[in-house]
């Protein structure tokens, strides 16, 4: 959930069928209780966090599949982040995809080439958007740091407020799976994780 000057937002996910079980939504309750909107996101993208901005909402997530595909065997899971205005219009959606190399732990590239990206958490400031969660490939410009057939690194990226890609870390240890994100005082980062060590200071 999310609060601010405009609103209440909320976001989940509905079951739907059997092999694609989950989409996405976000939507909006103003302060007397009222819904104001819902919108349903991609047929294939799961909400997993929200935060707030100036008069934007910003949902992260991951995807079964290429967005802007009905089809889920097109692409393989991947991380996205979406802005959305106080009117529930998409503003812009970035997507965080992940590949096998050589380096590459996950036991998915062995058989289908396809490692998956979860974002899973989360935060607005005023330095800018910044996104955290986990993969089992190698995000574009990153080096996979954990060894080990299954074993995942976390990330972080950040953003500005158009959707534009300013950094994105890959990092260890193996087994890495952030949970939440916070911004804490004198620009820095933490991370919480499922499986600590995580938190990560940048």
């Amino acid at each position: 959930m999310a609060v601010d000057s405009t609103g209440i937002y909320v976001a989940g996910y509905t079951k739907q069928f059997y092999r694609y079980p989950e989409y996405g939504w976000v939507a909006k309750i103003d302060f007397n209780g009222d819904l104001a909107w819902v919108q349903r996101l991609d047929p294939i993208a799961i909400t997993s966090a929200i935060s707030s901005g100036s008069r934007t909402v910003y949902v992260s997530g991951y995807s079964k599949g290429c967005l802007g595909y009905d089809d889920a065997d097109v692409c393989p899971v991947q991380a996205y982040v979406t802005a959305i205005d106080s009117n529930g219009q998409t503003i812009w959606t970035h997507e965080i995809p992940s590949s096998c190399t050589p380096t590459s732990h996950s036991s998915s590239c062995d058989y289908n080439g396809a490692p998956r990206t979860f974002a899973l958490g989360i935060s607005v400031g005023v330095s800018g958007v910044y996104v955290s969660g986990w993969t089992e490939g190698v995000i574009p410009g990153q080096v996979a740091t954990s060894p080990g057939r299954g074993a995942v690194d976390a990330f972080v990226g950040r953003y500005d407020q158009n959707g534009t890609e300013l950094w994105i870390r890959q990092f260890g240890p193996a087994y890495s799976t952030p949970t939440a994100i916070i911004l804490g005082g004198l620009s820095s980062i933490f991370e919480a994780c499922a499986t600590p060590p995580c938190a990560h200071p940048q």
